[in-house]
């Protein structure tokens, strides 16, 4: 039969996708044994092997019904997912000698899941071949997609009980599935059910690895799992962090599928729909799930499920639609009847460029004003960062880090934070990936990812569940005769990053204006060699200390401020970006002579045009703010070089003791258990070894939990009141939120990991109180 053209079906019509497997096998005259025995039910995959005919079926049920694409059975066949089964004891009567030995070895999950994924993707062509012979077929494009879920090993940082990966072991994991999927004759590639955005990176490196390979370029589809708010529930991860995420790996579909009804996923088509440049799918389940006579059971009928589908594809430009957990021929039919006459729709898509962290987008469009990225995290440049990666044996002090992070995102409403773990003393390739992992378990920003090491960027990178900057690239001259532009972009090109990119190369940092802007055209021009565009580009225009000129005529300062309109012109959608600490360099005893001189050139700057700054907000404040006198006096330091009013602002910051910041929350100042009840609320740790009675305890929670409990305002207060009246309040308040989808499941974890740690001290101490029930219940809860 004619092999259809994928993307270019997409542009002329909607594509619909078949509907449940699963489903429809449960209605199969299948045993045990076809299984391989009862241990193995839950792998339809090897169904594949032992009852091929079945799988077919279920693929010429959806192609009758009307689908332009059937999914290969092998959702569950990569090799991590294969690991979950010990195949020494599968009853190998119905498999004729698959599972056998092969000469003197035994065969290993890899091999299994090639040759399952090649063996379902020729079922698939073989249907869609038989198919496409018979009176009934129409004519319509007809694809074989090769399905690859989860592998359910999480890459991104998490304290949910799911196995830890590492990014070599997923990207062979799905690399080995994927050349299955093209041998056996896949047409599309689809990642679907995906809850990590770090593994869907990985996995998407793998195929694109095995297409090599392979010399074949398929479309790659991905689909995530969300939940009515919008977000994947696991990560906390919103859509269009998501989408920002992914959308520039080189996919070419992205959408949701399973967990939900249709009606429960207008939110999150919404907002891809308004985000996503990629053609849109959405592939929801039959409603949600009810039990009946111990069954799982889905009741939405074909009707409802495809009127909010064709709704879908109307008002929000949905591509491609399909059917997930309980969906069956009937609903398939439904839907593809009522879509067949319409054409896909031109969407409306922002045209801002965005980075993401692992739960949100994060705009670069300026347009409240300079784009400001937070330059404390960094460990050359702060004290309290670099001893918490260099003074504390045995590992890294995240309590320290983590006041750092909140005193900039809570604390001064920053959204982007650099992130910056050089060091003489530790490993920074080792640290700076252990750090982003740790800062995002739950963050709502975006890292700028920094340091002098190209392979530290290369490894802190692959750490990072969002799309990131990194900092830097230049044209000086890095190893064998290489640049650090050219080592750094051809190994992180594929995660569609932000650069920073200094105005430099092998003489140095350009100083004056114009060498500012060559260097800068031929940054633009050698990143698009590697398919990097102007918009991913931040060129920084280099801050210099004021005064530090051995030529009299040189105005560091003015030199910088020059060049930001002529980089900016050389291609649509350059920007610009400074790192102004080292403007004013020195200057660290006179805080209100640094923030003045700051503030005033960054103000400058800003009217020129310039985009981002890498600045301590406690150095910056508005120049509307500032006495007319000292406005004045920096503005002629600035812009004329005029070194006796730099003399007369040095006199007037000698005279001042400069301005506070704003206060931060105060746990001390709270009573000991409202501050129990407020930490667990804001999953505030602070790990160390508590010791109490002679027993140990991990977090200084415990300790006012101690206190709470030893004093109420000089009253003694009780266990139980400590329990009901602080601890569940605390817990209940936390539900609300979640269940609202104002904070993540992360956040609930670090909440529930405050509340263990506080619930063993309690437990210790009721018995030696002799408060101690004498029975324990045992309460199970299922999902």
């Amino acid at each position: 039969m004619e092999r259809f053209d994928f993307l270019k079906t997409l542009k002329e019509r909607i594509v619909v996708l078949d509907g449940a497997m699963g489903t429809m096998l449960q209605s199969a005259d299948l045993k045990a044994a076809d299984y391989g025995g009862p241990d193995f039910s839950m792998l339809g995959d090897l169904l594949n092997i032992s009852r091929p005919e079945e799988i077919k079926k279920v693929h010429h049920a959806y192609l009758e019904a009307g689908a332009n694409a059937v999914e290969t059975n092998t959702f569950g066949s990569s090799a991590l997912r294969l690991k979950e089964y010990d195949f020494s004891g599968i009853d190998r009567a119905a498999f004729g000698g698959f599972f056998d030995q092969r000469g003197t070895k035994v065969l290993d999950n890899y091999s299994i899941s090639y040759i399952l994924s090649k063996k379902g993707a020729e079922i698939a062509r073989e249907s869609l071949e038989e198919y496409s012979g018979k009176s009934s077929y129409d004519g319509r494009p007809l694809f074989v997609v090769g399905s690859a879920g989860p592998s359910n090993h999480a890459l991104s940082p998490t304290e949910a009980d799911i196995q830890k990966g590492s990014w070599e072991l997923i990207e062979n994991n799905f690399y080995r599935q994927m050349l299955g999927l093209i041998d056996g004759g896949a047409d599309v590639i689809l990642f679907e059910t995906q809850q990590d955005v770090l593994e869907i990176k990985a996995a998407v490196a793998g195929a694109l690895r095995a297409m090599k390979e392979r010399a074949i370029k398929l479309p790659v589809m991905v689909q995530v799992t969300v939940d009515k708010h919008a977000r994947m529930q696991l990560f906390n991860t919103d859509i269009q962090a998501a989408a920002c995420a992914l959308q520039g790996l080189g996919i070419d579909v992205f959408g949701i599928n399973c967990s939900l009804g249709p009606g429960l996923m207008e939110k999150a088509v919404s907002e891809i729909s308004s985000f996503s440049h990629l053609p849109i799918s959405v592939l929801p389940n039959a409603g949600m799930p009810v039990s009946e006579n111990g069954r799982t059971v889905y009741k939405l009928s074909p009707t409802d499920f495809s009127v909010t589908l064709k709704k879908y594809v109307e008002n929000y430009g949905v591509n491609i639609v399909g059917g997930c957990c309980g969906t069956a021929p009937a609903h398939i039919k439904a839907l593809a009847d009522l879509v067949k006459n319409l054409k896909p729709l031109k969407r409306k898509i922002s045209a801002n460029t965005f980075i993401s962290g692992p739960q949100k987008i994060v705009p670069l469009d300026g347009k409240s004003g300079l784009i400001q990225i937070g330059e404390r995290l960094n460990a050359r440049g702060s004290k309290k960062v670099r001893e918490a990666v260099e003074n504390v044996p045995g590992g890294i002090d995240y309590n320290a880090l983590d006041d750092v992070v909140r005193d900039q995102i809570d604390g001064l409403g920053l959204n982007i934070l650099d992130v910056c773990m050089d060091s003489n003393v530790a490993d920074t390739k080792k640290i700076l990936p252990q750090v982003i992992q740790h800062i995002c378990s739950d963050f709502h920003g975006a890292l700028c990812i920094d340091s002098f090491d190209p392979e530290a960027l290369i490894a802190g990178v692959k750490a990072y569940p969002g799309r990131p900057m990194i900092n830097s690239i230049s044209l000086e001259d890095f190893e064998d005769g290489k640049s650090k532009l050219d080592i750094i972009v051809s190994k992180t090109a594929f995660f569609n990053p932000v650069y920073v990119a200094l105005s430099a190369d092998n003489s140095g940092p350009a100083v004056t204006a114009s060498e500012k802007i060559r260097i800068a055209g031929e940054i633009i021009r050698r990143c698009a060699g590697y398919g990097v565009k102007a918009d991913q580009l931040f060129i920084d225009i280099n801050a210099f200390p004021i005064g530090s000129e051995s030529d009299e005529d040189m105005n560091f300062a003015l030199e910088s401020l020059n060049a930001i309109s002529g980089i900016k012109n050389l291609a649509k959608g350059a920007r610009t970006i400074i790192g102004v600490s080292n403007l004013t360099n020195g200057l660290a005893r006179k805080p209100y002579m640094r923030k003045i001189l700051t503030s005033v050139f960054l103000d400058e700057a800003a009217k020129k045009g310039l985009d981002a700054v890498i600045v301590n907000p406690n150095h910056y404040i508005p120049v509307e703010s500032i006495d007319e006198r000292d406005y004045d006096l920096a503005r002629r330091v600035i812009l004329k070089k005029d070194m006796a009013a730099f003399a007369g602002l040095e006199n007037i910051a000698d005279m001042k003791k400069g301005i506070s910041s704003a206060p931060t929350l105060s746990y001390e100042s709270l009573a000991p258990a409202d501050r129990v009840r407020e930490k667990i609320i804001s999953a505030y740790r602070q790990r160390a070894d508590v010791k109490i009675n002679g027993k140990s305890y991990g977090d200084m929670i415990v300790s006012d939990a101690a206190a709470a409990l030893s004093s109420k305002q000089g009253k003694s207060i009780g266990a139980l009141e400590f329990i009901n009246d602080y601890l569940m309040t605390a817990m209940s308040e936390l539900g609300d939120r979640f269940s609202e989808g104002l904070i993540s499941l992360p956040h609930l974890l670090r909440s529930a990991d405050l509340m263990k740690q506080v619930m063993a001290w309690l437990e210790d101490h009721m018995k030696n109180e002799n408060m101690a029930p004498q029975k324990k219940g045992v309460v199970v809860i299922g999902t």
